[in-house]
């Protein structure tokens, strides 16, 4: 470099010496792209709202990114114990599928790590703590039912050698072996999550995947019904899953689970511009405006959140009669109506899409399962906005409001 060159260079360095970066205009990162509503925490218990604030300023992310997975949690401790009733005839169980949308580095993972890592452990261990007791007495039963077999397999030999007619088997009194409780799964075959709703987890499950977009687009891999199969895992029907190695089928009474996960904006819009079959609809998309890192200070309540949750991991299916039930909450009379009312936006909206193409591409399509979404999420912050504190659950749902 020219000595001149190198001179002014120089000086510019000892110009800027005393020159502060300014914040970072984050507004590059939404380009084309609508500001979106604000979270509105007035819905939950001041309580939670509190702690949601405290950890996400401790996750350095926005608040949105740890009431995703706070309300996929929520719905899979609630479960199939309780259904938000519209009408007699509609029921929908609390189950849902929160996606948290946003570029790499926006906090996805940081904000749900509090969940993930310090507060669903502690409760799974409190799923578990009884079933070491169940599995020695299912042990010690087996051993009783192999005795009497043996049993009867001597007075077979006996019997035929005397030339007198065999006794007849004893009756099967012994049940499946106890599955160890589950909440969350990560394995994710179609097999597997329908074993485990069928024995270790009748209240539903709740599956995590750091990157949707890859579990969605390998649900094909090891089953071409794959997906279909998780298309049904919404709405608590039963279903029956036959096996090829196993004569005896597996039967789910209600099949629905909650799903957290995250993706990034351009793999979400990939996802989108395939067919159409309700997947995508089913989710609850969280895309937070980004905000400035900042560290942190504020405590994560932590054994606080454990206690409040564990509250809904107590709640239990009706066991009268010969099946358990689930116990139907019916809305609130002002939450009936404006459930009616957003049925007949969305159906106005429909409407109004169909007018300018079949589909709009790279946009979620208005379907009827946004009014289903929103009495599932009517139930779920119901029961989050139950105060950890109060011996009863609401006898009602109160009135549904839009989270994201």
């Amino acid at each position: 470099m020219p000595r001149e060159g190198a001179s002014r260079v120089h000086d510019g360095i000892n110009d800027g010496k005393d020159f502060a970066w300014a914040d970072p205009d984050l507004a590059v990162l939404r380009l084309h792209r609508r500001r979106p509503p604000d979270l509105p925490l007035a819905v939950f218990w001041p309580e939670w709202s509190r702690w949601i604030e405290s950890a996400a300023a401790a996750a350095a992310c926005p608040a949105d990114y740890v009431t995703g997975p706070l309300l996929a949690s929520v719905s899979a401790l609630i479960g199939n114990a309780r259904w938000a009733q519209a009408t007699p005839g509609w029921a929908e169980p609390a189950h849902l599928w929160v996606g948290s949308v946003g570029d790499s580095g926006a906090g996805k993972s940081p904000g749900a790590d509090c969940l993930m890592r310090n507060v669903l452990p502690s409760i799974e261990a409190n799923m578990a703590a009884d079933f070491p007791d169940q599995l020695r007495e299912w042990r010690a039963a087996a051993e009783v039912e192999a005795a009497k077999q043996e049993t009867w397999k001597v007075e077979v030999r006996a019997a035929t050698k005397a030339g007198k007619s065999p006794p007849l088997a004893p009756l099967a009194s012994q049940l499946a072996e106890p599955q160890q409780p589950r909440l969350r799964q990560n394995d994710v075959t179609v097999e597997k999550v329908a074993e485990l709703l069928g024995t270790a987890a009748p209240k539903g499950l709740l599956i995590v995947r750091d990157e949707l977009a890859g579990w969605i687009g390998g649900m094909n891999a090891y089953n071409d019904a794959g997906r279909t199969f998780w298309v049904e895992a919404y709405g608590g029907r039963p279903y029956r899953v036959e096996r090829k190695k196993h004569p005896e089928p597996i039967v789910v009474p209600r099949l629905a689970v909650a799903v957290h996960g995250g993706t990034q904006p351009d793999k979400l819009a990939a996802l989108m511009r395939d067919a159409d079959d309700g997947l995508l609809a089913r989710m609850l998309w969280i895309w937070p405006t980004p905000i400035s890192f900042r560290l942190g200070e504020a405590p994560t309540h932590v054994p606080w959140v454990i206690a409040a949750l564990d509250r809904l991991r107590e709640l239990d299916l009706h066991r009268q009669g010969e099946a358990p039930e689930p116990i139907m909450v019916p809305l609130a009379k002002d939450a009936r109506s404006l459930i009616e009312a957003f049925g007949r936006e969305m159906q106005e909206r429909r409407l109004q899409l169909a007018a300018c193409c079949a589909r709009p591409t790279g946009r979620r399509a208005v379907r009827r399962s946004d009014w289903h979404l929103s009495l599932n999420t009517c139930g779920g912050v119901a029961k989050t906005a139950w105060h950890p504190r109060r011996s009863k659950s609401p006898r009602g749902l109160s009135r549904p409001r839009r989270i994201c």
